[in-house]
């Protein structure tokens, strides 16, 4: 009889560990699904407005083309924020879109310009685009105070009053949206003239970024 009850017990042991065994394993399942990277999208809005008078268009009438085939650049540094708080939970942050929109000239369209390039630059940062230290795609986080982030270059006449321009999608720009402020760059070459007083071009930029959910 004790070697019964001696069986019986061993025996209900036994199954009590493969039941067991078998929550364990099904409990874990979970673990052998792929990993996935979470992304998703913010915006930056900016506006630039252009005075007429560093132009000097020289009375040229309004979506007239500039004599002799010349062009006139224009160049400017725009303040930049980013208030999202949680910047620091992303990472591989990129380009995603670039859309320009020109906002107060119902007359003229974006074909009076030949191009127009946009770039992220540091804060502190002057001069030109040739004086810029530009991040290496090869090498992105080597020493660097701007990137070019979309250009639309030979613009057609009759583009409209919304232009949208290449991105960039080799440009990273953690370290400028780390920094929560920085500049973006704008040079537009005119080949046509405006005759308001101020054309006012206001941009769109979208970006990608991943959640840090390591």
């Amino acid at each position: 009889m004790r070697f019964y009850c001696l069986l019986f017990s061993l025996i209900f042991l036994l199954q009590s560990l493969v039941l067991s065994s078998c929550k364990k394993l099904h409990d874990y399942e979970g673990n052998n699904q792929q990993f996935e990277l979470t992304k998703f999208q913010f915006e930056e809005i900016i506006s630039l407005n252009i005075d007429n008078d560093l132009l000097d268009f020289q009375g040229i009438g309004n979506c007239t083309s500039l004599p002799f085939g010349i062009t006139i650049n224009y160049e400017a540094f725009i303040p930049t924020e980013n208030p999202n708080p949680h910047t620091h939970l992303v990472y591989n942050v990129k380009p995603k879109s670039i859309r320009l929109e020109l906002v107060n000239i119902p007359d003229c369209d974006f074909s009076m310009l030949e191009d127009v390039k946009v770039y992220l630059v540091k804060n502190g940062t002057f001069g030109s685009i040739n004086d810029f230290i530009l991040q290496d795609p090869a090498n992105p986080s080597s020493e660097h105070n701007a990137v070019k982030i979309g250009q639309y270059l030979n613009v057609p006449n009759g583009i409209g009053h919304t232009m949208d321009l290449e991105p960039n999608y080799n440009a990273i720009l953690d370290q400028f949206v780390y920094d929560e402020s920085f500049q973006t760059f704008m040079s537009l070459n005119f080949d046509k003239a405006f005759t308001a007083s101020t054309a006012i071009i206001k941009a769109t930029i979208v970006m990608e970024v991943t959640l840090i959910n390591e």
